[in-house]
């Protein structure tokens, strides 16, 4: 199997180097491309062709499930791993939608990327143990799950980014430089999320927004909090030695193949 190429997508230069390491050392691949930027990683994509891009879905000036959504259109051929710190059912999901084959925690063990990368050159859509997990965890609580997700499951991917951006304490003025559009435009978001989620003003909005964050941020805070302590009660940490291939449809979570992880690589 030829060696493939690949472009990195993350706004953190050493999330980046980190990748870019891991894709040609231990996988053999060509990384014929890095940025941080959305533009001009379509850019990239539709010179180079690669057969596959790993991005972060939280980026500077940019989303990534809307870069995924563009990166499906303008190389059709090219899959995506995606790797971030942002994995609740809700996210995932709307990754998968938008076109991504693999998902793995910035968290995971480097062995989870390389798993991911050999489910995906065999056609095989996939999670990590972290994210399976998690996401089983949520739908097992099934109207807890739902309760918390309630309205904010309405929101088009921009005005989630926005929504995500208003809880983390950022002014109209902010969020437009940071997605690169107007002032206008914020506000056109701002109130769409307000009469989607049936908050009368800008306060409830910047409440339920910081509220929604917090939930994600803990949830991903206790993830790391299990993982540290799973590792100082159980010794030397086990490695996912096989890759566990999940087929996501909605809110179906189920095994669908066993495979080893260094199969193709």
């Amino acid at each position: 199997m030829k060696s493939w190429n690949v472009v990195v997508v993350s706004g953190e230069p050493l999330t980046r180097l980190g990748l870019i390491y891991l894709l040609k050392v231990d996988a053999g691949f060509g990384v014929v491309g890095e940025t941080a930027e959305t533009a001009h990683a379509l850019e990239l994509c539709v010179t180079h062709r690669p057969e596959l891009v790993v991005l972060d879905l939280v980026l500077p000036r940019g989303d990534g499930v809307v870069l995924i959504k563009e990166l499906h259109r303008a190389a059709p051929k090219t899959d995506v791993l995606v790797v971030t710190d942002l994995h609740d059912v809700m996210t995932v999901q709307r990754a998968f939608r938008a076109g991504a084959k693999a998902f793995v925690a910035k968290a995971d063990d480097t062995l989870e990327v390389l798993a991911a990368v050999s489910a995906v050159r065999q056609g095989t859509r996939y999670v990590s143990r972290r994210i399976a997990d998690g996401l089983l965890g949520e739908l097992s609580c099934g109207a807890m799950a739902s309760h918390r997700h309630a309205d904010v499951s309405t929101l088009s991917d921009r005005e989630l980014q926005v929504f995500r951006l208003v809880g983390a304490g950022m002014c109209g003025s902010a969020i437009s430089k940071e997605l690169g559009v107007s002032v206008k435009t914020v506000e056109t978001h701002r109130q769409r999320i307000k009469e989607k989620l049936h908050l009368q003003s800008g306060t409830q909005l910047s409440q339920r927004a910081i509220g929604w964050l917090a939930g994600e941020g803990g949830a991903r805070k206790n993830d790391r909090v299990k993982s540290r302590a799973g590792e100082r009660m159980g010794g030397e940490k086990m490695p996912p030695h096989r890759v566990r291939s999940l087929a996501i449809d909605q809110k179906l979570v189920r095994p669908v193949g066993l495979e080893p992880a260094t199969k193709g690589l």
